[in-house]
């Protein structure tokens, strides 16, 4: 069986403390460790490729320039796409869920989306800590938005409605 090795070429801190604080080109400003976070060894499940792909698009965000998008885009903010990363983490830990489609987004955050079944799940991280989820029901006529933190547990509810 083979494994896959993902790797950021950047630091993060360790654990998942939405309390640390980052200077201007996303560096934590407490001790910093070397990225075990998005290094991992992974067995070559499907669901294991899927999120090594996802993890290693996140990477490549970090390393757009500005107007990446030809339409006067800025540079992805590095909180962003650790508060993305922690969230598809999570994911990972909890079967079942499906992983979501990453897109940079103009004005440098990171948008994670689901599309199926009639559900349109959108979260946009600002940073490690703040993200704005937009959830749409087709079938059952209900929209909803709201701001989260890193607290994910409002959005689970609402990922359930992908399966």
């Amino acid at each position: 069986m083979s494994d896959y090795s993902v790797a950021f070429s950047a630091n993060l801190f360790g654990g998942n403390d939405c309390g640390k604080t980052f200077d201007s080109i996303g560096r934590a400003s407490c001790e910093v460790v070397d990225a075990t976070f998005f290094t991992g060894r992974f067995h070559s499940s499907e669901r294991d490729l899927e999120f090594s792909k996802l993890m290693s698009r996140l990477g490549v965000f970090l390393r757009l320039s500005l107007n990446w998008n030809s339409y006067k885009s800025v540079r992805v903010n590095a909180q962003a796409v650790y508060g993305a990363a922690f969230l598809i983490r999570s994911l990972k830990e909890r079967n079942g869920f499906p992983l979501p489609q990453v897109v940079p987004t103009a004005s440098g955050g990171v948008q994670l989306e689901w599309h199926q079944n009639g559900v349109d799940l959108e979260i946009e991280f600002d940073s490690i800590s703040k993200a704005d989820v937009y959830y749409e029901d087709e079938f059952r006529g209900e929209s909803k938005e709201f701001e989260m933190s890193c607290d994910f547990s409002p959005i689970w509810p609402y990922l359930e409605k992908l399966m």
